[in-house]
């Protein structure tokens, strides 16, 4: 019963079979049967099968074809039968089976089948003469077989040949079934360990030691289709305590067994980042973590690259604690350090393992243009204080620092040990006598340039001064047009105060066709444009970059035009035709809605002056509370409130009505947005002071209880609108009086 439901709707040759037991052995067998193989494609014929099944064991007679003139239905098939032996187990003993064999005789002149009648033994005489024997001509496919097989364990994958397997654009007869194929596994390899494997993915160390203590030799047997052993399961699956008592049962030698992807235990435990695993397994087997695999990755590469999704920095350190082979040390693994920001462990490899800098001049350069493609690793690329994920967690400990403390510890840390490890190579490049290959060859300083990242230029400049002279001969750029082009205002301003920098670029004082300034004019990287929320602040930051380089440009180079006749300021316009449209409706938007809130106010501070609280004496309309300091607070903070509310309403107006000129967004649209949003701000507060004023005057005497929540509740608002607006008022006061590309001493330069 196994094999029927092992084999049934498996695909063969495309066809999904059908497979049934033998009628005449539903009853006496148990182990094995006839089986009734239906649903055949018309392509597969009696030579297809023989060879496809005999790759499962050994075929006792030739397949024998009996014709079925019509089925029930009326449509015309064929069926045939044959004898298999039984199929091989895992370890390749055969098992033979009792008589299994039979075979179903039709009149093929009858609308139905006449009666079955059984063949002999296939160790008896072959059957009589008498036989009556159908014939079938070649071009007689058949739709059906029959044929022995052995019963198989319950648990079986759902796994199925490709329907493409046989695909032969010759038009010659499909090849058998290859051993690799999931029915060869399903049919030949499983089905003696899949108690063990089974065991092994549930955790089950009573079932596995039973079966271990019948098979010994089964702890190192291959399970399922990848090839991995009991220890590999338990290590991929983390059952920690299965996998202590397979190690107690194993030598160092079979630790090291391997499976079909050539990955052993421990780097399914590393996977897994399962730290106890894989110190139980390192503790049995030093050797372990100094394998490398056939791609020529070890077991602290992966769990390096496992990082990239679950951080396990006590995995990395204790794998790299644990490495003392140099060979392990190599190119992927430092690739997958720098990207993955484990500088602090690359710098312990590089000062235990010297040689891999000190031996080559191309690793020690690829090593510094891999560092100058990650700011992250360093203070000048990072744009947040936070890191993605947690290193440490101070659950259960109330001693412990909270986890942000503890990430930006780690983040300094990072950020330290990124300098040092450029320090340290930048070193070797020089003492190597590799200036001209380490720096150039590789472009370091061009992609520092470009990722943003001043450190290494600092370095790189300390060290060898004329670098910062560089100009990079396949894209024709000095460092600081790349510093331009990609808007890093920190490394502009460091370039720019050597006044040496300017003489390598011909642009600032010769007539040339397209000038540094023209080169500003176009439209900044999408990275660097998001840096700045709003889009007026963005082309507010565009003119800001222009205007400072156009200071330093000669006078006669300023009005210069390129290739397509444009000056510096009409590419500058053209450029940043769609930014200026983006930057005129984010404004009138944001004005639109503020001054909503501004018309409110007006309308209700302007109503209160006449509606004082308390009313007015009736003989000479004098306020009752007139005298009151109560009465005073709200006379004072409704009159600010109405004038700021109204200069806030002019601001906003004044923006609306704006020619939205491209200098209109380096002052005058972001100044009149922040004295609009500033007025806005102070109406609201002083909207509020009013209003509480008001409530003391009425409540004051009565209901004192409920001044105090009620004063408090008011203030609601204003810390609403300050924490929705405020990020952006403060970076508008910011980009507008406070940024500045140049240095003081500009104008001596």
């Amino acid at each position: 019963m196994q094999a029927i439901k092992v084999l049934n709707m498996i695909k063969l040759f495309g066809k999904p079979i059908r497979v049934n037991k033998a009628s005449q052995d539903k009853k006496s067998l148990d182990v094995g049967a006839n089986l009734f193989i239906g649903n055949l494609d018309p392509d597969v014929d009696e030579k297809l099968l023989y060879d496809t099944f005999s790759a499962f064991g050994v075929i006792v007679t030739n397949p024998k074809n009996a014709l079925i003139s019509k089925t029930k239905r009326g449509k015309k098939k064929n069926s045939w039968t044959r004898n298999l032996q039984a199929l091989r187990s895992i370890s390749g003993e055969p098992t033979v089976l009792p008589s299994l064999s039979g075979e179903t005789h039709y009149n093929p002149s009858m609308e139905k089948p006449t009666t079955p009648t059984p063949l002999h033994s296939v160790f008896s005489d072959p059957p009589s003469a008498t036989h009556h024997t159908v014939r079938y001509k070649p071009h007689d496919l058949p739709s059906a077989a029959a044929f022995s097989v052995v019963g198989l364990p319950a648990a079986i994958p759902d796994l199925h040949c490709d329907s493409q397997i046989y695909a032969n654009p010759e038009g010659r007869r499909p090849p058998p079934i290859s051993r690799c194929s999931p029915l060869w596994y399903l049919l030949s390899l499983h089905h003696r360990y899949a108690p063990l494997e089974h065991a092994a993915i549930e955790g089950n160390w009573e079932v596995a030691k039973k079966f271990l203590d019948d098979d010994p030799s089964a702890k190192t047997a291959r399970l399922g289709p990848r090839s991995m052993t009991a220890l590999h399961v338990a290590a991929l699956k983390g059952h920690v305590q299965f996998l202590k008592n397979m190690v107690e049962l194993m030598n160092e030698e079979d630790l090291e067994i391997r499976d079909d992807r050539d990955y052993t235990a421990l780097e399914y435990a590393v996977i897994m980042g399962n730290l106890e695993a894989a110190t139980t397994l390192i503790n049995k087997n030093w050797r372990l973590p100094n394998l490398l695999d056939a791609g020529g990755d070890c077991p602290l590469g992966n769990a390096v690259i496992q990082s990239g999704l679950v951080r396990n920095a006590e995995m990395v350190w204790y794998l790299a604690s644990m490495t003392v082979n140099e060979q392990v040390f190599t190119t992927n693994l430092v690739h997958a350090l720098v990207i993955t920001g484990y500088v602090d462990v690359l710098l312990y490899l590089l000062e235990r393992f010297p040689g891999y800098l000190s031996n080559s001049k191309s690793n020690a350069a690829a090593l510094l243009s891999e560092l100058a493609e990650t700011p992250l690793n360093f203070l000048s690329g990072c744009r947040s204080f936070e890191l993605p994920f947690s290193v440490r967690s101070n659950a259960g400990d109330p001693h412990k620092a909270p986890d942000f403390i503890w990430r930006i510890q780690e983040k300094k840390r990072r950020h330290h040990c990124a300098i040092e490890l450029v320090n340290l190579v930048c070193g070797q490049i020089i003492k190597m006598d590799a200036i001209e290959e380490g720096f150039m060859g590789y472009q370091i300083l061009y992609r520092a340039t470009t990722s943003g990242i001043i450190e290494i230029l600092r370095i790189c400049f300390q060290l060898c001064p004329e670098l910062i002279w560089v100009r990079l001969k396949d894209k024709d750029y000095s460092l600081l047009e790349a510093a331009v082009k990609n808007r890093h205002d920190e490394i502009f301003k460091f370039l720019i105060r050597d006044k040496s920098c300017f003489a390598i670029d011909s642009s600032f004082y010769y007539e040339v066709s397209t000038t540094l300034l023209h080169k500003t004019a176009t439209l900044a990287p999408s990275l660097e444009l998001l840096s700045v929320s709003g889009v007026a602040l963005q082309m507010q930051r565009e003119i800001q970059w222009f205007k400072a380089v156009e200071k330093l440009m000669y006078p006669t180079t300023v009005e210069n035009t390129n290739e397509e006749n444009l000056t510096a300021w009409e590419l500058f316009k053209r450029e940043h035709k769609q930014l200026a449209e983006a930057g005129e409706k984010w404004m009138k938007d944001t004005s639109d809605s503020c001054m909503i809130v501004s018309t409110l106010i007006t309308t209700v501070v302007f109503a209160a002056a006449f509606t004082v609280p308390g009313g007015n004496d009736s003989n000479d309309g004098v306020p009752i509370f007139l005298w009151s300091k109560a009465f005073l607070v709200f006379a004072v903070s409704d009159a600010l409130a109405l004038f700021s509310s109204l200069t806030s309403l002019l601001m906003f107006l004044s923006i609306l009505t704006a020619r939205y000129a491209e200098e209109d967004f380096l002052k005058s649209l972001p100044e009149r947005l922040i004295i609009g949003l500033a007025s806005l701000f102070f109406a609201i507060a002083t909207m509020m002071i009013a209003f509480a004023a008001t409530l003391f005057i009425v409540l004051s005497k009565r209901l004192q209880w409920v001044f105090g929540p009620i004063i408090l509740l008011s203030f609601f608002p204003v810390s609403i609108f300050g924490l929705l607006k405020l990020p952006l008022f403060i970076q508008m006061i910011q980009s507008t009086y406070g940024s500045t590309l140049l240095p003081s001493n500009v104008s001596e330069m």
